[in-house]
């Protein structure tokens, strides 16, 4: 403005018009400038800062004090280091557009904040703010970090993304997550390694102040929960009163190790979500559990088209989908590889409770999927009734352009498809993603495939009658394919190619 003024001045005014449009045009740039954050700053935080620095990067913040002085679009880089925190607390906001940024100043060399009391270590009470490539361990039975409602004001626009999150604390400890988010609206973990937790991995709530709607969990790696849920989803609120959490996708994530017959995803009262590409791996549990109130009576609900897509499933006896109250679900070109003995691959039952009637057997669509178990046939719970895959298809319609047979993976920890198994080109197309876990582009055949991974052609590929993926086929080999040939769950042509295989480079 300054500037215009003097400008004008040294000109000589003789046109008032023009000087106003001057000054009108300066305060509008002004302007434009503020709001799209050019008088943003950056400062830096090291082990070693103090709360008397300025945040430059010679005479840096510790962590607490960039927490309580960051404003909206400010950056603060993280240097290198490991800091002993406890009890951080970020309560200023950003905006939509101008985020407050805390990120490490070298993202391959993250900087380890370590919890040193019996304390949350990090707890977040306001919006619109970004956590980037920070290492979190806490060996006390607290958060790493919690999101607070704060009344329904806080948990928008949060961002934590490729944080490592170690709860490393021996003993199991009740209601204590690894990550929990009292609100959780259009918020994002992405590109994260979640290990251990006292009770779950991630939990989502939401009470009856607040909204956990439309955020995205995608591309983490979360495990070791011993002792609870990978993901708990669910409101806070009275079951006779829910509020429902909407909106939301789970995708491409590497679940695994999970313990005492716990979920992979646990949830209730859940509408419209999306969870797909994700590979769940030693899941005790469930993958997905859509579970009931603790109230009576228990009202089945619309689940508004939740879908679970081309996720891959392993696991010695757990149930790929426990469904006890929502009705309109989609279960489309998922992989089930389990030992069953006991359970069954889907179950759709009414609630377990004692009194509460109800059968969430309506407006499903589940097909294209394969379910294959190594220790037996498989089954599936129908309302009250149980039924082998043959007359499931026949009594309930569904699962007609499924299979029951082995998906014939890569080897027993590269769960993409052999070139010739059956999931290449057998899965329903889907309007809402189209790509795999990697990336790849889907279909790269003539049809989507069924699973995380969509098969490339000219990949590194192990025939599907070398069993142990040992780069050769042995006559034993040879005989369990004629007998897959004769079960009728592959072609003759198959079986030559095997044999053909055999001769000519046979073990």
């Amino acid at each position: 403005m300054m500037l215009v003024v003097l400008l004008v001045c040294g000109l000589g005014v003789v046109n008032l018009k023009f000087t106003i449009s001057l000054i009108f045009l300066s305060s509008f740039f002004v302007s434009f400038l503020l709001v799209n954050g050019v008088n943003a700053a950056t400062y830096y935080v090291s082990s070693n800062g103090s709360s008397t620095g300025n945040g430059s990067f010679y005479n840096a913040w510790d962590f607490k004090t960039a927490l309580n002085n960051a404003v909206a679009g400010d950056t603060v880089l993280v240097l290198p280091g490991n800091y002993n925190v406890t009890g951080l607390s970020s309560r200023n906001s950003g905006t939509p557009n101008n985020l407050i940024v805390f990120r490490a100043y070298d993202p391959y060399n993250k900087p380890v904040l370590i919890n040193y009391a019996d304390n949350h270590l990090l707890r977040i009470y306001g919006n619109y703010v970004m956590f980037k490539d920070l290492v979190l361990i806490n060996s006390y039975p607290k958060y790493n970090i919690g999101i607070w409602n704060n009344n329904g004001l806080a948990g928008f626009g949060i961002i934590l993304d490729g944080i490592e999150s170690e709860w490393n604390y021996p003993n199991q400890t009740w209601a204590i997550d690894n990550i929990f988010a009292a609100n959780f609206q259009g918020s994002i973990i992405r590109n994260s390694r979640i290990k251990g937790a006292g009770h779950n991995g991630i939990n989502i709530q939401v009470n009856v102040n607040g909204g956990s709607n439309d955020f995205i969990l995608e591309n983490n790696e979360i495990y070791g929960q011993k002792w609870h849920h990978a993901i708990n989803i669910f409101p806070n609120t009275a079951w006779s009163n829910p509020v429902f959490i909407e909106n939301f996708s789970i995708r491409n994530n590497y679940i695994h190790d999970i313990g005492l017959h716990q979920s992979a995803i646990f949830t209730r009262y859940v509408r419209g979500f999306k969870i797909y590409n994700n590979l769940m791996v030693n899941i005790s549990g469930a993958g997905l559990s859509i579970a009931s109130g603790d109230e009576t009576p228990d009202d089945v609900y619309d689940a508004l088209g939740g879908s679970f897509d081309n996720n891959v499933f392993i696991s010695e006896n757990g149930v790929m989908v426990g469904n006890f109250v929502a009705n309109n679900l989609r279960i489309r070109n998922n992989i089930y590889y389990g030992k069953l003995s006991t359970n069954n691959v889907l179950s759709f039952r009414e609630n377990y409770e004692p009194g509460i009637q109800g059968f969430p057997i309506y407006d499903h669509f589940i097909n294209n999927n394969i379910y294959y178990s190594s220790n037996g046939p498989i089954s599936f719970l129908w309302g009250d009734k149980n039924y082998s895959f043959n007359s499931f298809r026949i009594n309930t319609g569904h699962d007609n352009n499924s299979f029951n047979m082995n998906p014939y993976f890569l080897s027993t920890n590269n769960f993409s498809l052999q070139n010739t198994s059956v999931g290449i080109d057998s899965g329903i197309e889907l309007n809402y993603f189209n790509v795999d876990k990697n990336g790849v582009l889907r279909p790269q055949g003539s049809g989507w495939d069924i699973g995380a991974f969509e098969y490339v052609s000219g990949s590194t590929n192990f025939h599907s009658a070398d069993l142990n993926n040992d780069g050769c086929v042995s006559l034993s080999e040879i005989s369990a394919f004629v007998a897959r040939w004769l079960n009728g769950e592959i072609s003759l042509s198959v079986v030559s190619g095997a044999v053909s295989l055999w001769l000519n480079g046979g073990c």
